[in-house]
């Protein structure tokens, strides 16, 4: 198993358990201190040095479907414009691009993104880039990383006399208006990708090697990754729909939904297996607002559930509903971190899970150590000043631990059941 160690030295500064707390490897991240938003957008920054596969984005399911564009539809998702829903600490968004005309003329065709069938007020694609670049370019900004989900329907087409709407042409439009936004010299495309890289393609797609980092992202300049893929497709690399150059301006990735969507598996969630760069494990709300199976949607339980089996993705439905908003933010502790240059440099998991930032020199805890080998956690039996904890790990369980912090709700989960184990 490929353990990234050390990745989070340039955000954190260590971890630490006992009976209240658990010292891990990291240091706290500047920012607001005394809200839910910047406990989730600290939490996206923890996995900035780990591969794409070992990552986990928590974002929102049918992003741009809101109600505060004043739709004339009813099948809404949303409460927030697309800006709100980033600026509430979300990563991901999630858009069903759709071709739609507003007359019998092709050439006032665009790409529209609609939810069940397309309206006139629906939103467009560029009004959609524009509001994500306006968010990116606000103070403080620049160091934050957005995946977008494609769903392609370009196979349908919103106005019969539309003129040529093919898949084709469809796709050709949408690839000419995302290089037409002023965000596109903010999007990662595969001319971007660093040389070496090992990712898969044929004549008709890319798929996103998995193997990247945000920070690799960043390092080129870019801080958007537009991830292309189509229902019918969705366990598949590349699928019968992938028939035109979109990949210019996407990549195709591997999804792979263990969301439960009925009574019958509501309770049967699988155990993703994160390491594998084939698969993207996601887990979305499906929660409209005139939708009526309420067994659709998942639940605040679900979703901690669902993470701590190693989801990568989960996306909510009204996304800034709080006690879904606490449920996917599985790391700091509501308000935390709080005390960025103040001295509390250092992090504590309480016996909750939840962390907590803490002056590095106040008490001896018990130290989190990782395995760069297997993965397995373990706590250290002695307590330690956090100056020891670096040799903690080697000295009490030998050369191949370490002393950690984990990036992903699965990790965090199986850190706490190890301190349990050890009666801290």
């Amino acid at each position: 198993m490929n353990i990234h160690r050390n990745s989070l030295k340039s955000t954190l500064g260590g971890m630490v358990a006992g009976i209240l707390s658990l010292l891990l490897s990291g240091q706290t991240l500047a920012g607001p201190s005394t809200n839910e938003v910047h406990s989730l957008v600290a939490q996206h920054h923890l996995d900035y040095d780990v591969p794409i596969y070992d990552a986990t984005f928590i974002g929102t399911h049918n992003s741009f479907s809101s109600s505060a564009y004043d739709y004339v539809g009813t099948i809404t998702n949303q409460d927030k414009t697309v800006k709100k829903q980033l600026e509430a600490g979300y990563r991901w968004l999630d858009i069903d691009a759709w071709q739609f005309a507003d007359s019998l003329f092709a050439s006032d065709v665009d790409t529209r993104l609609c939810h069940g069938g397309c309206a006139y007020e629906d939103n467009n694609l560029d009004s959609f880039l524009t509001e994500v670049n306006d968010f990116l370019n606000a103070p403080g900004n620049e160091g934050e990383v957005i995946f977008v989900s494609v769903q392609d329907e370009f196979h349908d087409y919103w106005h019969m006399f539309a003129g040529n709407n093919s898949a084709e042409k469809g796709r050709e439009r949408f690839e000419n208006e995302v290089k037409g936004n002023s965000i596109w010299g903010k999007i990662f495309t595969n001319a971007d990708l660093p040389s070496g890289v090992d990712y898969y393609q044929n004549d008709k797609c890319v798929v996103f090697p998995m193997a990247l980092t945000k920070r690799d992202i960043l390092a080129a300049g870019k801080q958007v990754v537009l991830l292309r893929w189509h229902p019918d497709d969705i366990d598949s690399r590349c699928g019968k729909n992938s028939d035109s150059d979109i990949f210019d301006v996407t990549f195709d990735i591997p999804f792979k939904d263990i969301a439960p969507q009925s009574s019958e598996n509501n309770i049967s969630i699988k155990e993703s297996q994160r390491g594998d760069i084939s698969q993207f494990y996601l887990a979305q709300d499906d929660r409209c607002w005139i939708c009526t199976d309420s067994k659709k949607s998942i639940s605040s339980s679900e979703y901690i559930e669902i993470l701590e089996r190693g989801a990568h993705l989960a996306t909510l439905d009204f996304g800034v509903n709080q006690q879904k908003h606490d449920a996917v933010t599985w790391s700091w502790k509501e308000g935390e971190p709080n005390g960025y240059n103040s001295g509390e440099d250092c992090v504590e998991q309480y016996t909750s899970g939840r962390w907590n930032d803490k002056a590095c020199g106040t008490a001896k805890r018990a130290v989190a150590c990782q395995s760069e080998l297997t993965g397995e956690w373990k706590v250290s039996n002695a307590s330690y000043y956090f100056s020891g904890a670096t040799n903690a790990c080697t000295s009490e369980f030998g050369s191949h631990y370490f002393f950690s912090t984990p990036v992903h709700a699965k990790a965090n989960r199986r850190l706490r059941d190890a301190a349990g184990s050890a009666g801290n």
